[in-house]
């Protein structure tokens, strides 16, 4: 799976999405975020079919300050 669902307070994707960015590259994982404003969700999609397993494993959730959910979807 290559994609990462994470759910914010409406408004917030944008802040999300930057955040989830900066994590990733950090952890050498890189990918695109897709969003809508207000929709409180913002969709993280990897380059790499596996990166989004290894975010999952080693991004540390309790870290991320806008996310409120994180999921792994195909």
């Amino acid at each position: 799976m290559k994609n990462l669902l994470l759910y914010c307070r409406a408004g917030f994707e944008s802040d999300l999405a930057t955040e989830v960015q900066e994590k990733a590259a950090a952890l050498g994982v890189y990918g695109y975020c897709q969003y809508d404003n207000l929709s409180g969700y913002i969709l993280f999609s990897c380059y790499q079919c596996q990166d989004a397993e290894t975010l999952i494993e080693r991004l540390v959730f309790s870290e991320l300050v806008f996310a409120r959910q994180m999921i792994r979807c195909g």
